[in-house]
């Protein structure tokens, strides 16, 4: 018997009697013992193996670790493929031979379900995996209660489908009337190593299944402690909590969130006992100090005044320079936030320049999931986003939703418009660039990423289109789908890719830490390697004489066309997504998943930070007047 199979014979109690007085250990067959187990049961029936055959498998056999349940697998399918009574080495390449024959079966499986119940088994087989800390990553035993009722539904077509291993927990004899949890599992680790669809779930999904591993710790500790309020969440903990919560629901167990509930609760008592304890004296305190600073400033408040008048009326008349913006917050750092009308101001520059509900810059709602990309129109007049719920939304500035575009059959990462306006291209999980029309209809489909397509740009003439995929290349290809080249040279997911104002230079950004430069006809100019983590996204400036860099190790890098480093401008707190100049060249912004905007000068020198972002700050881009910019949010 399988060892992980035991489980299953042991929760029956006549046969676990048995195996408990009848328990021996066997060790690997040897390479003959291996060559009757895959000859004979073929004989018996008279089928027989064409020459070499059986030499190959075992070949295959001796290279993997944990051989049997891959070559009964593979067996199982070969024997699927026999014909008159005999048994190929064609049929054994068609079923992707031992290492390849359960991924590929996965693959078979997969395509043939409905994209609903993708999406579930995507969510049920991260489940199953636990991310390694610089290690590789092993299969997890999940129990029903973390996967939710309407997934275990799922389970048990792929335990009919052989894809997972359910069971119940083994219970005591004094609990033997109680039939233990039902769990489920991966067929086979092989599937974790060798499954492209389910690493590339693992690699998108990664960090919040580290988390939320950490936050089971806890729970479980929680739990053993007899829920002792002391286990709770709180400070940093909670605050990850609450925005996993709020952003992955039903990724969660009912357990899980309540956990967080109750950590949230807790942490809201004890502050209401704490803010009712220090009202008094705060009220008494803050008296005093007003009547103090009220006197000392009375010398500056008039000409202060004086000039954030004029400052709000001309953001309030609509002048929209960032230039006035950045007045403002000046002048409120230098009256140190006590005269009303500057925090008037200071309210209105906050909504004007990234604050929901004005008329300047809107929150574009109507989404059913993460928002990864954004764009303007040459003209500033559309906005088009790209979400998770596989469609791009077009938008008027106001905030009115003008279409949707419908086709993707999975998460779109990024979208495009070309230098006329007239066609808008999206990057997708599903392998494909598509280009539609602004008025919805869909002109090309393009394919050949064997990954998903995470960035796309046009070229300044629209005669060329980049797309940069998980399958470590950038493709160039005309708007009517004609594959012009293939760069190929980095040696992980490339993420993001843009073309200088030319047209004669192309940058792309890469997991593999690097930029690297390209001419349009495929070769490869410069890399530059300075990054420590992940390269999320790259930018030239109107000039085309530097290049911008945004990275996970929470830095921006400006470079020279030619590849020289100039500056390293490292004030995030976290990974920084994506960077852009404005349309002047004089202001670069970088968006990151500390929550904040950054806004710097090209010296390096760091303008302002823009803080109230409410979600975790993704890609970013400049309007074409550049007194706007936005900024997709993970709903």
């Amino acid at each position: 018997m399988r060892a992980d199979f035991l489980g299953n014979a042991l929760s029956y109690r006549p046969l676990a009697d048995v195996l408990q007085k009848g328990d021996i250990k066997l060790g690997p067959m040897n390479s003959e013992e291996l060559t009757e187990v895959i000859k004979k049961p073929a004989q018996k029936l008279g089928v027989n193996f064409e020459g070499g055959l059986v030499e190959r498998i075992l070949e295959d056999v001796d290279k993997e670790p944990g051989n049997l349940p891959l070559l009964e697998f593979a067996l199982t399918e070969l024997w699927k493929q026999r014909k008159s009574k005999k048994l190929t080495h064609k049929a054994y390449e068609e079923i992707g031979q031992v290492s390849g024959a359960l991924t590929r079966y996965a693959d078979d499986k997969f395509s043939k379900l409905k994209p609903e119940e993708q999406e579930q088994v995507h969510r049920i087989f991260v489940q199953l995996v636990h991310p390694g800390a610089g290690t590789e990553d092993t299969r997890r035993v999940a129990t029903k209660a973390e996967l939710s009722q309407t997934n275990w539904n799922l389970v048990k077509k792929l335990a009919d489908a052989r894809l997972v291993v359910t069971s119940r927990t083994v219970v005591s004899s004094e609990t033997e009337n109680n039939s233990g949890q039902e769990i489920v599992e991966v067929v086979h680790e092989a599937l974790i190593r060798n499954w492209g669809q389910l690493k590339e779930w693992m690699e998108n999904d990664r960090e919040f299944r580290a988390w939320q591993e950490r936050m089971r710790g806890a729970m479980r500790q929680w739990q053993e402690m007899k829920q002792d309020k002391g286990q709770l969440l709180r400070g940093v903990a909670l605050l990850q909590a609450q925005e996993q919560l709020k952003d992955r629901r039903d990724e969660l167990s009912e357990g899980e969130q309540e956990f967080i509930r109750k950590s949230q609760k807790y942490k809201q008592r004890k502050r209401q006992r704490m803010l009712a304890g220090m009202v008094a004296f705060s009220v008494i305190i803050s008296l005093l100090a007003v009547w103090s600073e009220i006197q000392r400033r009375k010398a500056v408040i008039s000409e202060q005044k004086a000039e954030m008048r004029a400052l709000n009326t001309r953001l309030v008349l609509g002048e929209e320079s960032l230039d006035i913006q950045l007045e403002v917050l000046k002048l409120e750092q230098r009256a140190n936030k006590t005269i009303p009308e500057i925090h008037q101001a200071t309210n209105l520059l906050q909504r004007t320049v990234y604050w929901p509900g004005e008329k300047e810059i809107n929150s574009l709602e109507g989404h059913l999931n993460s928002v990864y990309g954004v764009a303007f129109s040459p003209k500033g007049d559309l906005i088009a986003s790209a979400s998770r719920d596989n469609t791009v939304k077009l938008w008027k500035p106001d905030g009115t939703l003008l279409r949707t575009l419908e086709g993707h059959k999975n998460t779109v990462w990024g979208v495009a418009f070309s230098p006329k306006g007239d066609l808008i291209a999206s990057a997708s999980r599903d392998n494909t660039v598509k280009l539609w029309k602004p008025d919805g209809t869909l002109l090309k489909t393009f394919e050949g990423h064997d990954s998903s397509v995470y960035g796309v740009a046009f070229s300044p003439k629209g005669d060329l289109i980049a797309s940069a995929s998980g399958d470590n290349t950038v493709k160039l290809w005309k708007p009517d789908g004609t594959l012009l080249k293939t760069f190929e040279g980095h040696e992980n997911t490339v993420w993001g890719v843009a073309f200088n104002p030319k047209g004669d230079l192309i940058a792309s950004a890469s997991r593999d830490k690097t930029v690297k430069l390209w001419k349009p006809d495929g070769t490869l100019l410069k890399t530059l390697g300075s990054h420590e983590n992940t390269v999320w996204g790259v930018a030239f400036n109107p000039k085309g004489d530097l290049i911008a860099s945004a990275s996970g190790d929470y830095m921006v890098k400006l470079w020279k066309a030619d590849g020289t480093l100039l500056k390293t401008l490292g004030s995030h707190e976290n990974t920084v997504w994506g960077v852009a100049f404005n349309p002047k060249g004089d202001l670069i912004a970088s968006a990151s998943r500390d929550k904040t905007v950054k806004l710097w000068k090209p010296d390096g020198t760091l303008v302002c930070t823009l803080t109230r972002l409410v979600s975790r700050s993704h890609r970013m881009t400049f309007s074409c007047h550049g007194a706007w910019h936005s900024i997709p949010k993970e709903i």
